[in-house]
């Protein structure tokens, strides 16, 4: 089944909450089949509460989440997940955290890949992985 519209990630957060619920994008270069945003994830992200008390982390579902959301601007619609392949969350994201999220299509637009990393010359990951795509949703 098709993952529909996941960059509304914001639509299970609390309304009026006061928090925020999307990453703070502080650059963005896009191409015909690339697309690289460097974020700030906020200190008062929604959905770091809980996920863990006195040690908060960015929860894996929320990066793919922020992944699919740059695939749709770069795409130009939301696309229809059909697979996630090669899924892998190798370093805890946390607050403050300051990232490149580069995703990047193949050329007949059926197969997304995005890497989330340090946004400095460490070079660390913190997610990767690669989407089958089924057409617009």
């Amino acid at each position: 089944m098709p993952l529909r519209h996941p960059q509304r990630s914001h639509l299970f957060a609390q309304e009026g909450s006061g928090k925020t619920c999307e990453p703070i994008v502080e650059d963005e270069h896009r191409g015909e089949r690339r697309l690289e945003r460097r974020l700030r994830v906020p200190e008062d992200l929604v959905f770091l509460e809980g996920h863990f008390a006195g040690f908060p982390v960015v929860p894996g579902v929320v990066q793919l989440g922020w992944a699919i959301g740059a695939a749709a601007a770069l795409l130009g619609h939301p696309p229809a997940v059909r697979c996630l392949e090669a899924l892998k969350f190798p370093t805890l994201l946390r607050p403050g955290d300051v990232v490149r999220l580069t995703v990047e299509s193949d050329g007949d637009g059926r197969r997304l890949r995005f890497e989330i990393r340090s946004a400095d010359a460490a070079e660390c990951i913190f997610a990767s992985g690669r989407c089958e795509l089924g057409g617009e949703t």
